[in-house]
Parts: C-alpha cells; structure tokens; sequence
C-alpha cells in the first residue's frame, strides 16, 4: 500500500503517480490532503487510486480506509464524496467549461507562469498559450491575471506556497 500526500514539496502526488503507472508498478494507492477543493476532487476520479481520505477526518477513517484498501477494496472519505457529489451537479464547474488542456494549462497560468513558460513547458507555441489563456479567461468570466490566479487559488488548482 502506498499512502501518498497530493502536495508534496517539489512536485505533486498525481504527477507522481502517474510516472509510477508509466513504469508499470502496481500498488493500491491511497491518497491524503488537508485539501479538498473542486479540481483535487477531480483530478482524484480520473486517477486509478483506490482512495482518499483528507486530512482533517478522524483517525478511524484512516485506519478503515487502509484496511479497505490493503483488502482490496476502495475507501473514499466523506468529504470527498459529498464534495464530488456536489461538483457533478453544478452547471457552472469548471469541469464542465474546461477542456483537460485548458485545466492544464490554468494550473500552470494559476501559478504565475507566463504565456512563454506555459508553452515551454508544454511544448506549444506562445500564441497557442496565449490562445487558451483568453478562452480560459472567458468561459470562467475572468477579466485580469489576478482574477485568474484568485479562481486557480480557490479551485485547487495551485497553493499559496507555490505561487511565483
């Protein structure tokens, strides 16, 4: 079993867990956060972990969610699923407006990247960066860079310690 923190303090557990199941190792995963905003509860149902449990729970929940797992089983916490319940019924999520790319890439603008850096790091030109940007900012009715790093803030899709 592995327990593994999604924010870890150079890179991010599903990053990591994806470069795992690239490598084709196999373990029951079960994921821990103080954090449960929209796009952790998202990026945790496309992924193939058995559970997740946040932080802030009680112990016991803990303790079930391993013994689920280790059995075979999965085991998500109340929190997440009231949450995930709660994402699927609103018309205005993010997960509804926004493409996987443009997710991406919001995570990236979220953190203080610039055009240019989102599209090094992604390997497309600086006006396609630049491109998604803009649709970004409309479909979510944003007006500024701030209004775009504040909706990253309060969606998940960055922390403060990793604001540049």
């Amino acid at each position: 079993l592995l327990l593994l923190d999604i924010r870890l303090p150079d890179g991010d557990g599903i990053d990591f867990l994806e470069d795992l199941t690239g490598q084709h190792v196999s373990v029951p995963v079960l994921l821990l956060s103080s954090s449960c905003e929209d796009y952790i509860v998202h990026r945790v149902s496309r992924s193939f972990v058995q559970g997740f449990v946040h932080k802030d729970e009680d112990p016991k929940v803990l303790i079930t969610a391993v013994q689920m797992v280790t059995a075979g089983g999965t085991f998500f916490s109340p929190r997440f699923t009231e949450r995930k319940r709660a994402l699927v019924g609103e018309k205005e999520s993010f997960e509804k407006k926004l493409s996987a790319r443009e997710q991406e890439i919001l995570q990236l603008l979220g953190t203080g990247f610039t055009d240019i850096e989102v599209a090094a790091t992604l390997g497309i030109s600086a006006s396609t960066a630049q491109t998604h940007r803009r649709n970004i900012m409309e479909k979510l009715d944003l007006h500024t860079a701030k209004d775009l790093q504040t909706y990253a803030l309060k969606a998940g899709f960055t922390t403060t310690d990793r604001l540049r």
